[in-house]
C-alpha cells in the first residue's frame, strides 16, 4: 500500500513537471521550418504564397516581447 502511494505520487510529480515545463518552455518553430512544413504536407505551395504578397507584422507583447505574424491579404475577405 505504501509504495503504491509513493508511485502515485512519483507519477503525479512527474507529469506535473512535464506539464509545467510545456507552459514555460514551448517548442518554438522558426518561420522557414513553418513553410517547408506546410509545403511538404501539401497545404500550401510556394507559388501560392508569393500570389498572396505576405507582409510580415512586429507585434510588441505586454510582457515586454516581440510577437511575430504574417498577413496574407485575401481579395474580398
Amino acid at each position: 500500500m505504501m509504495i503504491t502511494l509513493i508511485l502515485l505520487a512519483l507519477l503525479l510529480a512527474a507529469s506535473g513537471l512535464y506539464f509545467a515545463l510545456q507552459v514555460v518552455q514551448p517548442k518554438v518553430y522558426s518561420v522557414s521550418e513553418t513553410y517547408r512544413t506546410e509545403i511538404n504536407c501539401g497545404r500550401m505551395t510556394a507559388a501560392a504564397l508569393e500570389d498572396w504578397q505576405p507582409r510580415d507584422i512586429w507585434l510588441d507583447s505586454p510582457f515586454g516581447y516581440s510577437l511575430y505574424g504574417l498577413y496574407l491579404p485575401v481579395a474580398g475577405s
